[in-house]
């Protein structure tokens, strides 16, 4: 491939940086999966907008809920494993405290807990909705369990979530998840390995546990359990994959790959105590909680297993089948442009989420929201925008009373249109008609008198 090819990749497969057909085909599929690990990090131009968003609706909540709370982000988006136009995940923090004995432990969320989070979630809700242009399709989820509000982010086309959480301390579980996930994604196999797989879910829409599919912890859990079990195990290597012992996240995706894609009564060669996958069920254990089974919500197994089915053997033909020695088997582009492709829509979203980031960075004063939402029945600005935008609206209030026309040319203008308007409305025939009608009824008449 040649020089402009390589800088000018495919626009389906925008990662790719270089050749890899000079490489031996699992070290090539480390690099580009390596490659694609770091295109769908997200860079510093992405967060300065998800972090614009989080400063807003801490904004909305702080002034709708009248107190003490705050906003923080969760999952993916903190933790740096969000695909880049990955759902936002917010909580609202009370200002309330825990019972003494309680300390950080976690507390069991009560009926009565769970409506004061529905109120006040409602309270959130009616001031996102009074913003001009500020959300759409929002709506408040109150099934058993967290409510949650949903809704679409309009200026940056997001979709955000907001939990509610009464009390300000972190609990111990919190604490100790979140530290699971720094020390897993330290490993770079790891990291590669679960990106590459939630864009997968991602674009077979596997990956969002309300519909049944498989959210992001629970990908990480699967992923960190079955590398772990795999640096363990010893068994030897299959005759037509002789490259199998490597440790990389080639050799690594393609046993995974291979493990999980057929369900079989048989020993499997590598046993993963954490995880259990059959025909009807999915069990992923809690390394925090062993007791909790965090892909609980799944149940879309026939398809899983059928994706993972593809996926390897899609993989496979440039992988094992291919002749070493001469590397045919890996294109200059790549192999996983074969298995993933990014679409229009999405880059198109990240393109333009990377031109807001870079303007918020050039000018961090600037928002892709404005702070000074508006109510949609008066038109006025809500309590919650700040003492700024507050002066900024009074004089754009006051320059528009400059610009407005006098009351004498708006009333000459008006009786004008009024009178232009009646003519048209109500025409008086013209002259030629009315003459026109006289002789005909002239002639009418020496008609009926020749008769």
């Amino acid at each position: 491939m040649s020089v402009s090819q390589s800088r000018n990749p495919p626009r389906s497969a925008p990662w790719v940086v270089g050749e890899y057909s000079h490489l031996p085909p699992l070290d090539a599929l480390s690099q580009e999966m390596n490659d694609f690990m770091k295109y769908m990090a997200s860079c510093e131009r992405l967060q300065a907008v998800r972090d614009s968003v989080i400063d807003v609706y801490r904004n909305i909540a702080q002034g709708s809920l009248n107190g003490e709370v705050d906003v923080a982000c969760f999952g993916s988006s903190a933790t740096g494993l969000c695909l880049p136009t990955a759902d936002l995940d917010l909580v609202i923090i009370g200002n309330e405290r825990m019972k003494d004995g309680e300390g950080t432990t976690d507390v069991k969320q009560t009926e009565e807990d769970r409506q004061k989070a529905i109120k006040q979630l409602r309270r959130v809700l009616r001031h996102i909705r009074n913003g001009r242009g500020l959300a759409t399709k929002t709506f408040l989820v109150r099934a058993k369990g967290m409510p949650i509000i949903k809704f679409i982010d309009v200026p940056t086309g997001l979709s955000v979530d907001i939990s509610y959480s009464p009390f300000n301390l972190p609990s111990a579980d919190g604490v100790a998840h979140l530290e699971y996930v720094k020390t897993s994604v330290q490993d770079e196999r790891i990291r590669a390995i679960v990106i590459f797989l939630k864009y997968l879910l991602y674009e077979n829409k596997l990956d969002s546990p309300s519909s049944g599919g498989l959210g992001g912890f629970a990908t990480l859990c699967w992923v960190d359990a079955f590398v772990k079990a795999w640096d363990k195990s010893t068994s030897d290597p299959l005759p037509s994959e002789t490259e199998v012992g490597k440790k990389d996240a080639g050799s690594s995706l393609m046993q995974f790959l291979k493990l999980y894609a057929t369900h079989s009564d048989e020993t499997p060669a590598i046993d993963v105590p954490a995880v259990k996958f059959t025909a009807k069920s999915l069990t992923v254990l809690d390394p925090v909680m062993p007791q909790n089974n965090v892909a609980k919500a799944f149940n879309q197994h026939a398809k899983l297993q059928a994706l993972f089915q593809s996926t390897y053997n899609k993989l496979a033909r440039f992988v094992y089948e291919s002749p070493r020695n001469k590397h045919t088997g890996v294109p200059d582009d790549g192999i996983l442009r074969h298995v993933v492709q990014l679409h229009k829509a999405d880059l198109d979203h990240r393109s333009r989420l990377e031109r807001m980031g870079a303007n918020l960075l050039r000018n961090p004063r600037s928002r892709p929201i404005s702070l000074s939402g508006q109510s949609r029945k008066s038109g006025n600005t809500m309590k919650f925008q700040t003492s700024k935008n507050k002066r900024d609206n009074s004089s754009n209030v006051a320059q528009r009373k400059a610009e407005r026309p006098s009351a004498n040319f708006k009333r000459s203008t008006k009786s004008v249109t009024t009178d232009d308007l009646r003519g048209r409305l109500n025409p008086g025939p013209p002259q030629s008609s009315k003459r026109r009608d006289r002789e005909e009824h002239d002639s009418s008449n020496k008609k009926r008198k020749h008769k």
